[in-house]
C-alpha cells in the first residue's frame, strides 16, 4: 500500500463525511431507519471526524509502516 493510496483513502473518507447524509447512508448500507442505523451513522461520522483530527502525514506513516497490499489482500 503506497502513500498515495492511503492519502486517497483519507480524502475519500473526508468527502464521504461531508457528502453523505443519514438517508444516503441508509441507502448505501442497506440499514433500515431505526436506532441501530442512527447509532452506526453517528459512529461513522465520529470515526471520520476523529481520524481527521490526526495529522494526515503521521497517519500515512503509521499505516505505511505496517501495511502492504499483500497484507490487505490476505484479509479479504
Amino acid at each position: 500500500m503506497n502513500n498515495e493510496t492511503i492519502a486517497l483513502f483519507l480524502a475519500l473518507l473526508s468527502k464521504a463525511y461531508w457528502e453523505i447524509d443519514y438517508y444516503r447512508f441508509l441507502e448505501i448500507t442497506g440499514f433500515v431507519d431505526d436506532l441501530y442505523a442512527i447509532e452506526k451513522f453517528k459512529t461513522f461520522q465520529l470515526a471520520v471526524k476523529q481520524l481527521n483530527q490526526f495529522d494526515p502525514e503521521i497517519t500515512i506513516r503509521i499505516i505505511s509502516s505496517v501495511a502492504t497490499v499483500a497484507d490487505c489482500a490476505s484479509r479479504n
